[in-house]
C-alpha cells in the first residue's frame, strides 16, 4: 500500500481521508459546519482531484462528510 502524498494543508489531508474510507464529502465555510453553496449533498464527493481543486480554492474551509458513504443513495 502507498502512502497518501502530503499536501501541505490539513484540512485538504482530513478530506482526502474520508474520501478514501467512502465518504461523501463537501466543504463548509471556515470555522463553521454551515456548506459553502446550496446543494452540497448532491455536490458531495469522493472524487480526490474534485476535493484537491476546491481546497485549491478554499484553503481554510472545513471537510464535512455526509453521514453515511450511503447515504446519498438512500432516496431521500
Amino acid at each position: 500500500m502507498s502512502t497518501p502524498q502530503q499536501t501541505g494543508n490539513p484540512l485538504l489531508e482530513a478530506a482526502l481521508a474520508q474520501a478514501r474510507l467512502g465518504f461523501h464529502i463537501y466543504h463548509a465555510r471556515p470555522g463553521t459546519k454551515r456548506p459553502q453553496w446550496t446543494g452540497y449533498k448532491e455536490r458531495a464527493t469522493t472524487d480526490e482531484a474534485t476535493l484537491t481543486a476546491w481546497w485549491t480554492r478554499y484553503p481554510h474551509a472545513n471537510p464535512m462528510a455526509l453521514h453515511s458513504p450511503r447515504r446519498r443513495d438512500c432516496g431521500r
